[in-house]
């Protein structure tokens, strides 16, 4: 009988155990349907449990304000398409980010300001996804002049953070991408990438545009508490898609550094004017609190030292400790009990001064931690900007500023520091602070970027021959040097022995550009001799790519970006754009009447012919490029063409011997007077030169020489 009920109660514990267990999985796929992983839902679930009820409350408070801001300063709201100034002849930025705009301003922000402030054009995407539908496109909303916010079609509950770019959203986001880019013309384009999630979709501009990437590393992400399990994996493949790694510490400089060959250290800088100039602490919002004030604003989630701040407060209950920024991962129920600490939320950058004037002592108090060794404090230069005292943790990245920063290791040691910190009264530190903080802008740190930036792309040697037309040389010039979007080019000026005022115009240049170089002949040595001295001014291995460009043209915006871009097929030699004016297939017929109309037709006619070409027997050398590895190769011109014709048609035979293709660009226009030269000979010397050089080429290759085929137009 007592085996019995045994066996009895075994076997309904055992039913009751699977009623359990099939009421769990019905609960589990509840809670997964009406709080999916990574949702909003799901996120607000873990700060309730954190931190409790009233941080829940602070965080819509934060959300509203943001928004309330964002509204007084960007039009969302709008009718029609929002207008984009067209590109100031600068390569474009298009940015990858980690945080939203309208968030916390910060090195990603600062840094693509003094983009925008050279004369970039910004893209800067919205990390929230739109309802895809089935022509979908890109949501544009400008921020600041030069700066564009882009939302991109997607799934609107991605977290970047911990979840994958789906194949969906990523076809989705390519597909309006491209049409935007077209749209917009985005041409020689520069992806600034700030976290990995966006990878998958790097890669696929990468390989249709050819376009340069940037990954700046501002933290260790592995070591966050969201982060996204493939992170290794996604970050790698990023690396190996960057052209540029840049780091913001030394610590992960030593990472990257070993995993990139190309990796620079360009460590946070600080908004010197904007810190520096406070206003009169009697009528800052903290007026009314104890002194001293023990300020600190940023980020306050699981890197931060509640346990510093909670001591120092205990330990000096007459001081008050004002803390500003959102609040996240932490539990602060017990810190918040004490009533000199004070939770402001988050600020806005504009806000920022109002508060640190009344600051009595700046503090940094972040755990010591693999996240917070790799980290290099932007906060530090704000403060130091203010001349103010600051205590932080001995990080490696400031324990080369212990001179100057107070620098803690325990809670104890932190309450110390700032007291040694609000006895001090010395004006050669705060001079000192100030020294420190004016070398170390966000403006020298742009400096320091920018050429490391423009050496991505192959240095192209642009050669123009002169001898007089100063009006024509004033046009094609001031065009050249008008465009940008290859950032990296030098101009060699050849001048034959003008006598109309261009060799004073060319010395002037050359002393007001530093890319622009003179090379002064005393006589007129013909066009294939000029050109030989200007390739023999190329710098060994400085330059990737040469162009002979005649002084008879007009140059439109981008005509350098797409003329290059075919030299990275290998099997092409030399290339050359169509034009308006010249004596074979290149030339093409055009409706404008003068080169204001030029510009703007050449714009819409390369856009339209994007990435096409067709392969040419000769190509006139009033504009070709080629690679230099080509050009050394085949050779100089031969100059025994005298002043010029034929040695055109003699090259194209030697590019061709070498077994290069040459090809026509279709999708690259340039304008061309024609003859200009020329045209100040005798129709009778024109003819006996052309018939003189005609017999040097039959000569020369043992065969009759063919007329250029006529373009079909």
């Amino acid at each position: 009988e007592l085996a019995a009920r045994q066996t009895y109660a075994l076997a309904k514990s055992e039913s009751m155990l699977h009623n359990l267990r099939k009421q769990l999985s019905v609960l589990i796929k509840l809670k997964h349907w009406f709080v999916p992983p990574g949702s909003k839902r799901d996120s607000l679930l873990r700060v309730l449990k954190h931190e409790g009820l009233e941080a829940v409350f602070q965080r819509g408070l934060e959300k509203i304000r943001r928004i309330l801001r964002r509204q007084k300063t960007i039009p969302i709201h709008r009718t029609g398409k929002t207008y984009i100034q067209s590109s100031k002849g600068k390569t474009d930025v298009l940015c990858f980010p980690v945080i939203d705009w309208d968030f916390r301003f910060q090195r990603p922000q600062q840094i693509l300001s003094q983009f925008a402030n050279d004369g970039h054009r910004v893209f800067y995407l919205n990390l929230k996804f739109k309802n895809p539908t089935k022509d979908s496109t890109v949501d544009v909303f400008p921020i600041a002049d030069n700066i564009y916010n882009l939302t991109l079609p997607g799934d609107p509950s991605t977290v970047i953070y911990y979840n994958d770019l789906t194949n969906e959203s990523l076809n989705h986001s390519l597909s309006a991408l491209i049409k935007f880019i077209r749209e917009e013309n985005l041409l020689n384009t520069i992806c600034v990438v700030h976290h990995p999630f966006w990878t998958p979709l790097i890669q696929q501009l990468k390989e249709k545009y050819g376009w340069r990437v940037v990954y700046d590393c501002m933290d260790d992400h592995s070591e966050f508490a969201v982060t996204h399990q493939e992170f290794a994996s996604l970050e790698d493949a990023l690396i190996s898609t960057s052209d540029l790694v840049i780091a913001t510490s030394e610590l992960l400089y030593n990472r990257l550094s070993k995993a990139h060959k190309n990796c620079l250290l360009i460590p946070n800088g600080g908004d010197f004017e904007h810190f520096n100039k406070l206003p009169a602490r009697d009528r800052g919002p903290l007026e009314k609190l104890p002194r001293p004030i023990i300020g600190y604003y940023g980020a306050i989630a699981e890197w931060f030292d509640t346990n510093a701040i909670r001591n120092a407060a205990t330990i000096h209950p007459d001081w008050s400790f004002v803390l500003i920024g959102h609040t996240s991962g932490l539990n602060l129920r017990d810190i918040k009990k004490l009533r000199n600490i004070h939770f402001l939320g988050e600020k806005s950058y504009s806000e920022l001064p109002s508060y640190l004037t009344s600051f009595d002592v700046c503090t940094i108090p972040f755990l010591q931690n693999p996240l917070t060794e790799a980290t290099n404090p932007v906060k530090v230069f704000e403060y130091l900007s203010a001349a103010k005292p600051v205590v932080a943790t001995s990080l490696p990245e400031l324990f080369p500023m212990r001179d100057t920063v107070y620098l803690y290791s325990s809670p104890e040691e932190f309450s110390s520091k700032l007291e040694q910190a609000l006895q001090e009264n010395s004006n050669e530190l705060q001079e000192h602070r100030l020294k420190i903080a004016r070398a170390n802008t966000w403006e020298i740190r742009y400096q320091a970027l920018q050429p490391k930036i423009t050496a991505l792309f192959g240095k192209a040697s642009i050669i123009i021959v002169t001898w007089n037309n100063l009006d024509h040389t004033l046009r094609c010039i001031q065009s050249v040097l008008a465009d940008n979007t290859w950032p990296n080019f030098e101009v060699i000026i050849v001048d034959n022995g003008s006598t109309d005022g261009t060799v004073e115009y060319i010395k002037k240049l050359s002393n007001e550009h530093a890319n622009v170089r003179v090379i002064l002949n005393d006589e007129n040595l013909g066009f294939a001799a000029a050109n030989n001295i200007g390739l023999l001014g190329i710098h060994d291995h400085e330059s990737e790519y040469i162009v002979l460009l005649n002084n008879d043209t007009v140059v439109p915006t981008g005509w350098l970006v797409r003329l290059l871009s075919h030299l990275t097929d290998p099997t092409i030699g030399m290339v050359g754009p169509v034009t308006n004016s010249i004596g074979n297939e290149a030339r093409i017929d055009v409706p404008y009447k003068n080169l204001g109309e030029m510009h703007s037709f050449a714009q819409v006619y390369m856009a339209e012919h994007q990435g096409k070409s067709f392969d040419i027997d000769v190509l006139a050398m009033y504009c070709v490029a080629m690679r230099k590895e080509v050009f050394d190769k085949v050779g100089p011109l031969d100059a025994s063409f005298g002043i010029g014709m034929f040695e055109d048609d003699d090259y194209a035979r030697r590019v061709q011997e070498k077994e290069y293709r040459i090809v026509c660009a279709t999708d690259t226009f340039v304008h061309h007077h024609g003859r200009a030269s020329f045209a100040k000979l005798e129709s009778n010397k024109y003819s006996q030169l052309f018939d003189q050089n005609r017999k040097i080429f039959e000569k020369k290759w043992n065969t009759k020489w063919v007329p250029h085929k006529r373009s079909k137009s």
